[in-house]
């Protein structure tokens, strides 16, 4: 059985009483979004419940997501790994958060932290948001960013060159996706999920492979904004090689996650 695992999924809130981020056509339970995700072939999925809000009502958010993540894991432990948020408008509260997260509850993978949830791309290279970011660092935890911002990109990479960055998305338009693949060749401790865009452009992947190596792509879905299906089958009809399809699938994300040790500088 081939091992697929999911770096970018949103989990469904609404059994919780809460409407989720599960797309704009259908809204489902946690049992329904598992049963969905492994028909397609995935075998383990990680990501945070959804987008966090501005002001106070985003550390309501944030609190209620990262629970969400924890009850979801424990009620899908050999499926779900758990990822959580972080909100730069409440640094305090984040980083004791992500202590506790990874210190005690055994995660590996911090967000997808996405700017436009709390209305502000430049707060992801706030102060206050590398203050987290570099406690992820110490931790050698892995931070997940929806940014399109490639020049804080690289200044949060370069400031933090141990830090574990994976940039969600590589964008839909070719001259876009070449400019994110450059920036992924270009800085070693940078990679790329592949989710919600780019891969049904065909030769996208061989393209990104050839120009920076496949240890620095990690297969996602963004489901259910997106099926994972369609994604799949993208990465298998790809002209690329076994070897290269099995680290996309899913040993880059165990590489990233297997050890929280921060990485030496330098070093993908």
């Amino acid at each position: 059985m081939r091992e697929i695992v999911d770096c970018h999924i949103h989990l469904p809130l609404a059994e919780q009483g809460r409407r989720g981020n599960c797309g704009h056509f259908l809204d489902f339970g946690a049992e329904t979004f598992v049963e969905r995700l492994k028909s397609a072939g995935v075998t383990q999925c990680c990501g945070t419940c959804g987008d966090l809000r501005a002001g106070p009502a985003g550390l309501e958010d944030l609190r209620f997501c990262n629970e969400s993540a924890y009850r979801m894991r424990d009620r899908y432990p050999d499926f779900y790994l758990p990822a959580v948020h972080a909100h730069p408008e409440f640094p305090d509260e984040s980083c004791a958060q992500i202590e506790r997260a990874v210190k005690q509850e055994g995660v590996r993978w911090i967000g997808e932290m996405a700017w436009y949830g709390f209305g502000r791309q430049e707060l992801l290279g706030s102060p206050e948001a590398l203050g987290m970011f570099r406690l992820v660092e110490d931790l050698g935890a892995t931070l997940n960013i929806h940014c399109n911002d490639h020049a804080l990109v690289r200044r949060l990479a370069e400031s933090l060159p141990r830090l574990r960055l994976v940039l969600a998305h590589p964008r839909q338009d070719i001259p876009g996706i070449r400019e994110r693949v450059a920036l992924v060749r270009e800085l070693p401790n940078l990679h790329l999920d592949l989710s919600g865009s780019g891969l049904h452009r065909y030769g996208m992947l061989h393209y990104a492979i050839e120009q920076a190596g496949a240890e620095k792509f990690l297969w996602g879905s963004d489901f259910p904004l997106c099926g994972a299906a369609g994604f799949i089958a993208d990465v298998l009809h790809e002209p690329i090689t076994e070897a290269q399809r099995e680290l996309v699938f899913s040993g880059n994300f165990k590489r990233l996650t297997a050890e929280l040790v921060p990485l030496e500088a330098g070093v993908a």
